[in-house]
């Protein structure tokens, strides 16, 4: 009954321990270690946790757990009185109840110390458990010291196996030592102590004795066992080793775990040879032991063969680890030249290629930006970058630090800064966040380049456009003005003709006919001159708008207008059925006429007349053609034949003002598509020309 209370009791007590302890892991779906572990386990593989001293403090971790297990086990044992969870065999000594309650608290405070976060209450629970390990070490040394029993040995357990050793339930002289190690290098790993180096030599003490008396049972050393009045028991050894590794692990980027779990070459090599040299000479001891033991060839012969083994071990680990180093040496060798690379590159940039701080100090300074700003490196390394700027700007440099602590990047951005003359000057500008192996933003690279020329001729060339923007309005008003008014008059000259024609043709004679013919048929072409000029310089007048046009019915209106033309020439009509469009109704008639009337006009006289329309949907734009079966047209005369007034072919042959097709372009260009021409001489010709959807309203006025 007493030992069920005693049990009920002890349960209940570490059940609300555990969970005021580990509320974290209870709470949360991951637990996460300490800050500077950066380690958390939340939606993680294991492939992802590669980071040695994050292995390291997972280890230490689990170490804690299994020490919390097995002392809970051998505490079940004593109040159970069950011997084989007190001993690990009936030949081996016991591990005592007090021994096993200071290894439960040891193993939470190893646990405790990989919380993320110790609050206030884990780190007051902490010190308890410090304190009653504490305790019950220095209780259980002061009998031996004194000589007098207090009673802590079987308070909490009665041990009736007494026979092995002279105080029963009493800890080893050696164990109890071995705890106040324990309590000493948890002191020191206090977060508001760090005495790192203190805390893993304490912990190297606490793995030193459970190692010295392992061995001893490995080997059989009964002086390795004997410990004053009493043996360490296999499984106590083993809980040093746990707790001793546990707090070396614990904080492995510190103290001399350093040297373990660095990046650098020396680190990679130890963690890969530390294993094997601490292994191989106890493997080796242990065979010649058992050598000298079962076979009897003697003592020298047994160290001889240990002593052989481990150094043709250790050459062969020399000459690996070398091998090993110079591949490394080697992969160095290979990133310095590529840095080495990299910075000539950016010291030859001409370029400003600077670098700073989230402070904005200036951290580098090359020699693109010597050469645009005027600074030497000595002058502006450790500077801030606001020197740089003018008074209007320097607002720039606060918004750009706070883009960069964001992560943002800033590409191409056009300001102005200032050099050491005191110059403004136009720039061009790329800042980017700048990240170490951790992936932390440090700060910034710039990079300047100086666009001053370019502002100036683009200023140049606004004003150009500008000015042949006006010339080409003035052109246009005056060609406008021109045609429209050279009308009269020209009428006025082609109606006396006419008249004198009609009145005085009989007192003509033959020649002074022709002449009078002449100039009734110049003053015809001039007429037709100036009407299309008139209509040339109206296009694109701000009078005209776009709006949803179906070209069916444009074409239906166009076919109208040439009805005469086609039923004379016998032309053959081949149309599909069109898209409705966005724009100016009465251009894409003229532009459908002119492009049919030209088919008809410039046709073989010997084949009948075909013309073929379609159209087809591309990225957004619809392309059209009008195909005929005529004449044709030479390659070399392709672009001319767009030109105002150009003409081809003689006028007595095929008639025209040679200004059809030019304000053919002019429609297109002023409804923002594009018109090309493709010809065989012979074979007949295809005008192509774009124009917009109509789900695109940007051509709209």
């Amino acid at each position: 009954m007493d030992i069920k209370i005693r049990i009920s009791q002890s349960r209940k007590y570490l059940t609300y321990l555990s969970l005021q302890i580990f509320k974290p892991l209870l709470t949360n779906k991951a637990f996460i270690f300490n800050k500077n572990s950066n380690i958390s386990l939340k939606n993680s593989s294991p492939l992802q946790i590669i980071n040695i001293p994050q292995i390291f403090q997972l280890i230490s971790f689990v170490l804690g757990l299994l020490t919390i297990i097995i002392s809970i086990l051998v505490m079940i044992g004593w109040l159970g009185n069950f011997d084989l969870l007190r001993s690990t065999a009936p030949i081996f000594s016991t591990m005592k109840f007090n021994s096993a309650l200071c290894f439960l608290f040891s193993g939470l405070s190893l646990c405790i110390y990989q919380i993320e976060g110790i609050n206030s209450f884990r780190n007051l629970i902490n010190r308890i458990f410090l304190l009653l390990i504490a305790i019950i070490a220095l209780l259980s040394l002061s009998q031996y010291i004194t000589g007098i029993n207090i009673g802590i040995d079987q308070f909490f357990a009665k041990d009736y196996i007494a026979s092995e050793m002279l105080h029963p339930g009493r800890m080893s002289l050696a164990t109890g030592s071995t705890f106040c190690f324990i309590v000493a290098a948890f002191i020191f790993l206090d977060p508001k102590i760090q005495f790192w180096k203190l805390a893993q030599s304490f912990g190297l003490l606490s793995l030193l004795m459970g190692s010295v008396s392992l061995i001893g049972y490995i080997y059989g050393i009964k002086i390795f066992l004997i410990t004053l009045y009493s043996f360490m028991a296999i499984h106590t050894s083993g809980l040093f080793i746990f707790i001793g590794l546990g707090i070396l692990f614990s904080k492995p980027q510190h103290g001399f775990m350093a040297v373990l779990t660095s990046k650098s070459i020396g680190g990679k090599t130890a963690i890969k040879i530390f294993p094997i040299i601490t292994l191989i000479p106890i493997l080796f001891c242990w065979l010649s032991f058992k050598g000298i033991e079962t076979l009897n060839y003697g003592v020298q012969f047994g160290f001889a063969f240990a002593s052989i083994s481990c150094i043709f071990v250790l050459w062969v680990m020399l000459f690996l680890s070398a091998k090993y180093l110079n591949r490394m040496q080697a992969e160095i060798d290979l990133v310095h030249k590529e840095q080495e690379f990299l910075a000539s590159i950016v010291q030859s940039s001409e370029d400003a290629i600077i670098s700073k701080d989230l402070k904005g100090n200036i951290l580098s300074w090359n020699l693109g930006a010597e050469k645009i700003y005027g600074y030497t490196k000595s002058e502006m390394i450790g500077q801030k970058m606001g020197k740089l700027f003018p008074p209007n700007r320097i607002k720039e440099e606060k918004q750009i630090l706070q883009d960069i602590k964001l992560g943002r990047h800033i590409e191409h951005i056009e300001t102005t800064r200032l050099n050491k003359s005191g110059r403004l000057f136009d720039v061009s500008l790329t800042v980017s966040p700048v990240r170490n192996k951790q992936n932390i933003i440090i700060g910034a690279s710039h990079v300047s380049r100086d666009i001053s020329d370019r502002i100036e001729i683009q200023k140049e060339l606004i004003i150009k456009a500008e000015e042949l923007t006006r010339s080409n309005q003035d052109l246009e008003q005056f060609a406008y003005v021109a045609s429209h008014d050279l009308q009269e008059p020209l009428r006025a000259v082609s109606g006396c003709v006419q008249l004198l024609q009609q009145r005085y043709q009989a007192q003509f004679d033959d020649h002074a006919q022709k002449l009078m013919q002449h100039a009734v048929d110049g003053a015809a072409r001039m007429q037709n001159l100036i009407e299309d000029l008139l209509m040339y310089s109206q296009i694109g007048q701000a009078e005209e708008q776009f709006e949803e046009t179906d070209l069916n019915r444009v074409l239906d209106i166009t076919l109208t207008n040439l009805y005469i033309s086609i039923k004379e020439s016998r032309a053959e009509i081949i149309r599909p059925k069109l898209p409705t469009i966005y724009a100016v109704p009465t251009q894409v008639t003229l532009l459908l006429q002119n492009l049919i009337s030209n088919a008809i006009k410039f046709r073989q006289i010997e084949n009948t007349v075909k013309i073929q329309i379609h159209s087809e949907l591309k990225n957004g734009s619809w392309v059209f053609s009008v195909s005929d079966n005529g004449i044709g047209i030479e390659k070399e005369y392709f672009e001319k034949i767009f030109t105002i007034f150009q003409r081809l072919n003689s006028r007595k042959l095929y008639g025209g003002t040679g200004l059809g097709l030019a304000l053919c372009k002019r429609i297109i260009e002023h409804h923002r598509g594009q018109i090309w021409v493709e010809s065989t001489l012979g074979i007949g010709t295809t005008i192509f020309f774009t124009l917009a959807d109509r789900s695109d309203s940007d051509n709209r006025n």
